[in-house]
């Protein structure tokens, strides 16, 4: 277990497998809050750590179950946008941006982070995997592969499901 004060401990946490997954997930998550983090303002009052680790002492606080690493960093991921939505709000700015991008680059440039999350909560109402595949590969970070191995169906799938999931959320967005 690492040394580093600013990672809870197991006694702080009361789902050991939460706090180990925080432990061997930590630099994923650090990637995620800088993915939802990437269309913010550079002096935004949080920075990508501090993200983090509140969202996962939400998590903690929450009694959180987690089912597996996707799970989990999906948890993460939408505990981290409600926080930056509250951020937002809070400093009266009312737009919190996001970027999205995958590993071919940019697919949704600074979109308003309500707007957007507005759009993916009406998209996992009309189809939960497409929005599944959008939190795991725009905010989440994983490849196409990764995303087929953890919702065990083809490549060609999460394909055609971010394809419809992508041109979907476009025309929610553009009327925003």
């Amino acid at each position: 277990m690492s040394t580093n004060p600013a990672i809870p401990s197991p006694e702080n946490a009361p789902s050991s497998d939460l706090n180990a997954l925080f432990v061997r997930l930590y630099e994923d998550l650090r990637v995620i809050a800088r993915r939802h983090m990437a269309g913010e303002r550079r002096d935004h009052p949080l920075q990508s750590t501090a993200l983090v680790h509140e969202a996962y002492m939400r998590l903690v606080n929450s009694g959180a179950k987690v089912e597996n690493r996707a799970h989990f960093l999906r948890l993460a991921s939408r505990t981290m946008r409600r926080i930056l939505i509250e951020e937002a709000r809070r400093r009266k700015v009312g737009v919190a941006h996001i970027t999205l991008y995958d590993e071919a680059g940019v697919v949704f440039p600074k979109v308003d982070m309500i707007d957007f999350d507005r759009a993916l909560t009406r998209l996992e109402e009309l189809n939960e995997r497409q929005a599944l595949v959008v939190e795991l590969r725009f905010l989440i970070g994983l490849t196409v592969e990764e995303v087929a191995s953890e919702l065990n169906v083809s490549e060609r799938t999460i394909k055609g499901d971010t394809a419809f999931a992508v041109a979907w959320l476009r025309r929610e967005l553009k009327d925003h």
